[in-house]
């Protein structure tokens, strides 16, 4: 039996009834398991993904305890069956029991639309020292979805996530994640802002369509992950740019128990320093640190000041 921390968007799956689960991939830091499921047309299946220690924590991520040198997936392989549920994920011989749980959604404090559009523009400055010009393919609809989402205004979101989804090649595809950090920067920035109640009735109600246009035109992978950003769950790295945004140097995640049984990850200090927390994202994937930057830029800069990612 792996003792695991498992994200909290996991937990349904791995308490509730037992359920067939098949491997989609398997790499050296993660597996990506689907739940064999019916699921609504317009939602995808659901997702786990297994994490070595040192992989990127996803917001259904289920972190082993091991480094991936030691290769802790040897034994599974793509196609392999097993059982989610119970308490357990169950892969062939391997037997993996969630020991503690850890948020998805960053915890951000209240901020001053003046001290984010500092934050931003700060984050800009990073990004492009970094990168080079950030590509006007990518910004350009990052930033008509953010205001449109803001404006309440659902025809522009569908059209122009729609440029979006499913643009570029690999398991994320570059304009994923940028409409990924779109949605979860919103979602989360914008209840530090004091701004959260009518974005995320906005959110819940242009989701389903996203996921719509999204399911058939892109992974499975990108969908599951696009599906947690509408709720503001990001992977790690990102949500430690989100606190570095939000609060640079101040602010840390408080613990919530979820059952007395399966105690909850004690909280590390976040760390809010903004060009850290950016390099800790850009060392994502070839591009996706990058592209989730763009979409969650987008986002907190158009909650400061209903600005533009391209300077004037």
């Amino acid at each position: 039996m792996t003792p695991i921390v498992a994200s909290l968007p996991t937990r349904e799956l791995l308490l509730g009834p037992v359920r067939d689960v098949r491997v989609l991939a398997v790499f050296p830091h993660a597996v990506y398991v689907e739940v064999v499921a019916d699921v609504p047309s317009d939602a995808p299946s659901p997702l786990v993904t297994l994490v070595a220690s040192d992989g990127v924590v996803h917001p259904n991520a289920l972190v082993v305890p091991d480094h991936h040198t030691a290769r802790p997936f040897a034994c599974l392989h793509r196609g392999q069956a097993g059982r989610i549920g119970h308490g357990t994920l169950a892969l062939g011989d391997a037997v993996y029991r969630p020991a503690r749980w850890r948020a998805a959604v960053p915890s951000l404090p209240a901020i001053d639309p003046a001290h984010l559009a500092t934050a931003s523009a700060a984050l800009r400055t990073h990004l492009e020292q970094r990168t080079g010009p950030l590509p006007a393919e990518l910004v350009t609809p990052a930033v008509t979805v953010a205001a449109a989402l803001v404006a309440d205004d659902v025809d522009v979101v569908r059209a122009t996530a729609s440029e979006l989804i499913g643009r570029g090649p690999g398991l994320t595809p570059s304009g994923d994640d940028v409409l990924a950090g779109v949605l979860a920067g919103l979602r989360t920035l914008a209840s530090a802002v004091g701004d959260g109640a009518p974005l995320a009735a906005t959110l819940d109600a242009v989701g389903p369509d996203l996921r719509r246009q999204a399911k058939g035109r892109t992974t499975d992978v990108s969908l599951a992950l696009l599906d947690h950003a509408t709720r503001g769950e990001v992977a790690a790295p990102a949500g430690e740019l989100l606190q570095a945004l939000a609060a640079p140097g101040s602010t840390a995640a408080s613990a919530t128990t979820v059952r007395p049984e399966v105690p909850m990850l004690a909280a590390a200090p976040a760390r809010t320093d903004l060009a850290a927390a950016t390099e800790r994202l850009l060392a994502v994937g070839s591009t996706s640190g990058r592209d989730l930057a763009i979409g969650l830029l987008a986002a907190a800069d158009q909650l400061a000041h209903r600005g533009s990612l391209v300077p004037a």
